[in-house]
C-alpha cells in the first residue's frame, strides 16, 4: 500500500459503508474530488482501527488480510503496535449514528479488538447493542467437581505462556476442563497481547472445536474475560486449507484433506508461503487436545506446528491419553499415535512438564469407575505399553449381558447408546430398530446441517438478510418440503450465534456449517447409535456395547483401546449387547478400507459423505466453461431439492481411467476410486460403469474457501448418502 498524502481526506469505515455500498468506489471518490482509485487504495488512508471495521462489515470488498501485518502502512502498523484501544470506546464512537443494518454484528470467532484486562459489566453502554448469552449448562458432571484442590494443577495455570506441558488424562478426569482453565489464565498475562494471534487450539473434530467455542463463550457469560471469545480454535483440516489460500489461489489447493495437508507441509518446509508461515511465527502457545487421535499426516503436522513454535521461543499444551489412541487405521503408513507422542517428547526434550490427572468425576456407578481403573492400568503408568489383561472378562464381570428384546423394551423408556464396532453394524442395527418402531439417531447425521439452510440463503449476495426478508424466502423456498418449521428454524438460527439484532449474518452462517456441527440430538427416549470411533470424547448415562468378537476376543492392543474407549462413555449403566445373527452379519464379506462388500460381487455399503467429492461445487472443472459450471450447479441445487432426498437412487458415472459419462457436480472419492480398482482388478472385471447411490436425504455443506458462486454464505445442497449401493459395470 502506499503511504497517506497531506492532500487527501480520510475516509472513516462508517460512512464509507453507507455512502458507497451501492456506488462505484472510483466513481464515488471523484464525485467528492478525491482521488481514491480502488477499495486496496482506500484501505491504505484509513486509521488502523476503522479498516479493521471495514473489513469485519465488507469482506467482499475489503478482505480481512488487508488489515494484517503484511497490507499495512508503516503508519497503520504504528497505530496498531500503539495502544490497544476498549472494545466500548471504539465501538461507540464508530457506530453511534449509524443505521441498524449497517452496525456489526458480536464477534465470536476472529477478533477485531480486545483488551488486556476487560470484564463484562452489566451496565455496559454496550448491552443494549450486544445482547447477553444465555448460559449454556456443561454436558459434563466435571463442571460440579473441584479439580484444582483435588489434581492441585496450579503450577500448570501459573506456568508462564513459553512453558512445555503434557497433560495424560484417563477420560472423566477433567483434562478438556483443565485445558480450558489453562487457557482462561494464560490469555491474561502479559505475554499474551492478542489472543487471536498468540493463542492457536486444534482438535480433531468439528464437533470437538464446537464444544470447546460453546464452553470457552459459557465462562465469558459467568465473568471470565471477554478476550476468550477471540481465541482461535480450529480443527487441523481447517487450518490448513485457511492458511494456505493465504498464499495460494483456491482453485489450485488438491482434492482431499490429507493431500492438502501434506502439500501445506512441502510448501511450509521449502518457505514458499510466506504469509501462512508469519501466521504461525507470531503464535506464542500451541494448544493440541486429543494428541492421541494424531497418526500419519496429521502428526506430521502437528510435529511441523510444534518445532516452529519451539524455534521461536513459544509454549506447548499437549493433553489426551494414550491410551485411547485408536486412529491408527487411517495412518496410511505414516507415525501411528504412540510413535507420534515420543517423538513428540523427544522434540520438546528436558523442558516439558507433564502431568496425569487421576481423579474420576464422570462416573456415578462405582462398579464403572472400578472397570476404568483396571482397564487404564493395565496399559502402564504412561498409556503407551501392550495390555495386560483381557478385556472380556473385565466386561463381562462389570456389565451385564442384555439381549436385543431387553433393547427393544427399554428403549421406550430411556435414551441409550449403542456404541458399535464399524458402519456396517450402524446400518444393520438402525435398520431392525426403525422396522421395530424405535426412534433411532445416527450419530454421523448428526454432523451435518440440515437441507433447509442452503436452500434458505442460496444466492443471497450482501452481508445481512433481516427476518421478515427470511421469513419470506421461507415460504417462497422451503416451507413446501422442509420437515421443521419457521419457528423451529428460526430459533436454531438464533441459538447459533448467526442471528442477531433482527438480521442474518451471512458470513458467520457460512462460517458457522463450515467450522461447526449441529447440536446433539434430543434426549428423548430412544436409541442413538455411533461407531466407537466417532463416540470419542462424548458420556451418555446409558451404554449399550455390541459384543465383540473375533480378533475383539484375543486381547489385540487395538481392540481393547477400544473397549476401554466403549466402557469409558457410561455414567450411570454399561451394559454388553448379545448379538443376533438375524440382525448383524450375514453373507460372505470382503472388507476394503471404506466400504464392505456383501451379497453379489457388485454391491457395497457406503456412507455419510465421505464416500462421495463434492470438489466440483467449488471450482470449475478443467472440461467444463465458468458458465456451463455456474448453470449446472443451479440446475443441480433447484432439481436436487425439488426431487427430495428420502429414499432414492443417484446414478454416477465412474471410471478408473476417467473420462466416462457427462460432466457432474458430484463423483466419486478417491479412496472409493481405490477399492474399485481393487475390485477391478480381484475378479477381472471392467474398469468403468455406474454407481447406484442410495441418497437417504439432503444435507447443507459450506464451500472451504471465498467463492461468488451460491450468494456470500456460500452453502449448497448436497445429496446424504448412507446404505447398500450397486456397481454396474459395462465394457469399456
Amino acid at each position: 500500500m502506499k503511504e497517506q498524502s497531506n492532500n487527501r481526506p480520510k475516509l472513516r469505515a462508517n460512512i464509507l459503508a453507507v455512502a458507497a455500498e451501492s456506488v462505484d468506489i472510483q466513481t464515488k471518490s471523484e464525485s467528492k474530488g478525491m482521488d481514491y482509485r480502488s477499495e486496496q487504495d482506500i484501505a491504505s488512508h484509513l486509521w488502523y482501527w476503522d479498516l479493521l471495521e471495514l473489513t469485519r462489515i465488507w469482506p467482499m470488498r475489503f478482505p480481512r488480510e488487508w488489515a494484517r501485518e503484511g497490507y499495512l502502512t508503516e503508519r497503520q502498523k504504528a497505530e496498531k503496535d500503539a495502544f490497544i484501544r476498549p472494545a466500548s470506546e471504539h465501538i461507540i464512537s464508530l457506530w453511534q449514528n449509524i443505521p441498524k443494518v449497517f452496525q456489526p454484528m458480536p464477534i465470536t470467532h476472529d477478533a477485531p479488538w480486545f483488551s488486556q484486562t476487560q470484564k463484562p459489566v452489566s451496565s455496559s453502554p454496550l448491552s443494549s447493542l450486544f445482547p447477553e448469552v444465555p448460559s449454556v449448562p456443561e454436558s459434563s458432571s466435571i463442571e460440579n467437581a473441584s479439580l484444582h484442590a483435588a489434581e492441585n494443577v496450579s503450577e500448570i495455570l501459573r506456568a508462564p505462556a513459553d512453558a512445555r506441558i503434557l497433560v495424560t488424562a484417563p477420560p472423566g478426569t477433567g483434562k478438556t476442563y483443565l485445558m480450558l482453565d489453562r487457557l482462561e489464565s494464560l490469555i491474561e498475562q502479559p505475554d499474551i497481547g492478542d489472543p487471536h494471534r498468540d493463542v492457536l487450539v486444534l482438535s480433531f473434530t468439528r464437533a470437538t472445536v464446537s464444544e470447546i467455542v460453546r464452553r470457552l463463550q459459557d465462562r465469558i457469560t459467568h465473568g471470565a474475560s471477554d478476550n476468550l471469545r477471540y481465541v482461535n480454535v480450529s480443527t487441523f483440516d481447517s487450518l490448513v486449507s485457511r492458511l494456505l489460500v493465504l498464499d495460494i489461489e483456491p482453485d489450485k489447493l488438491p482434492l482431499g484433506y490429507n493431500q492438502r495437508i501434506r502439500y501445506f507441509l512441502e510448501l511450509l518446509e521449502a518457505q514458499k508461503i510466506p504469509r501462512a508461515l508469519q501466521e504461525l511465527t507470531a503464535v506464542r502457545t500451541l494448544f493440541v487436545d486429543e494428541l492421541q487421535d494424531l497418526s500419519g499426516v496429521r502428526a506430521d503436522l502437528v510435529l511441523s506446528l510444534a518445532r516452529l513454535v519451539l524455534d521461536h521461543g513459544g509454549g506447548l499444551f499437549f493433553s489426551g491419553d494414550p491410551a485411547q489412541s485408536i486412529y491408527d487405521f487411517d495412518r496410511e503408513g505414516g507415525l501411528t499415535g504412540h510413535q507420534f507422542i515420543r517423538r513428540l517428547i523427544k522434540l520438546v526434550g528436558s523442558d516439558l512438564i507433564t502431568w496425569r490427572l487421576k481423579t474420576y468425576y464422570r462416573f456415578h456407578n462405582p462398579a464403572l469407575e472400578k472397570l476404568a481403573k483396571e482397564l487404564r492400568e493395565s496399559f502402564g503408568e504412561d498409556g503407551l505399553q501392550a495390555p495386560s489383561i483381557e478385556v472380556l472378562p473385565n466386561l463381562r464381570e462389570n456389565a451385564p449381558r442384555r439381549t436385543f428384546g431387553w433393547l427393544i423394551e427399554e428403549s421406550r423408556k430411556r435414551r441409550i447408546a449403542i456404541l458399535v464396532h464399524n458402519n456396517l453394524e450402524v446400518f444393520q442395527l438402525a435398520q431392525w430398530l426403525r422396522e421395530q418402531d424405535v426412534r433411532v439417531d445416527l450419530k454421523s447425521r448428526m454432523t451435518v446441517w440440515p437441507a433447509w439452510m442452503a436452500r434458505l440463503v442460496w444466492g443471497i449476495s450482501g452481508e445481512h438478510v433481516s427476518e421478515a426478508h427470511l421469513k419470506k424466502l421461507w415460504f417462497q423456498r422451503v416451507a413446501d418440503r422442509a420437515t421443521e418449521s419457521w419457528g423451529d428454524a428460526l430459533e436454531l438460527l438464533r441459538q447459533s450465534g448467526t442471528f442477531q439484532r433482527g438480521h442474518l449474518v451471512l458470513n458467520r452462517l457460512g462460517e458457522l456449517v463450515r467450522e461447526h456441527v449441529p447440536p446433539l440430538p434430543s434426549q428423548e427416549a430412544g436409541v442413538f447409535i455411533t461407531t466407537i470411533h466417532q463416540s470419542k470424547g462424548l458420556e451418555y448415562d446409558t451404554v449399550a456395547i455390541l459384543e465383540p468378537t473375533g480378533k475383539n476376543l484375543s486381547g489385540d492392543p487395538e481392540e481393547v483401546r477400544k473397549m476401554y474407549v466403549a466402557a469409558t462413555r457410561a455414567r450411570h449403566d454399561l451394559v454388553l449387547l448379545e448379538r443376533n445373527s438375524e440382525v448383524l452379519g450375514f453373507g460372505r464379506k470382503d472388507i476394503y478400507r471404506h466400504f464392505h462388500r456383501f451379497h453379489k460381487d457388485n454391491e457395497f455399503l457406503l456412507h455419510g459423505l465421505e464416500d462421495i467429492s463434492v470438489q466440483n461445487l467449488w471450482q470449475c472443472p478443467n472440461y467444463m466453461t465458468r458458465l456451463a459450471w455456474e448453470q449446472l450447479i443451479k440446475s443441480e441445487q433447484e432439481r436436487w431439492w425439488e426431487e427430495g432426498g428420502m429414499n432414492r437412487t443417484l446414478s454416477l458415472p465412474w471410471s478408473l481411467n476417467g473420462g466416462v459419462g457427462s460432466p457432474s457436480l458430484i463423483e466419486l472419492d478417491h479412496s472409493v476410486q481405490e477399492d474399485l480398482k481393487e475390485l477391478v482388478n480381484k475378479h477381472s472385471l471392467p474398469r468403468q460403469g455406474l454407481m447406484e447411490l442410495p441418497v437417504r436425504d439432503l444435507v447443507t455443506v459450506a464451500r472451504p474457501h471465498s467463492g461468488d458462486v451460491g450468494g456470500t454464505a456460500g452453502l449448497f445442497l448436497v445429496p446424504w448418502v448412507f446404505g447398500w449401493s450397486r456397481v454396474l459395470l459395462r465394457e469399456g
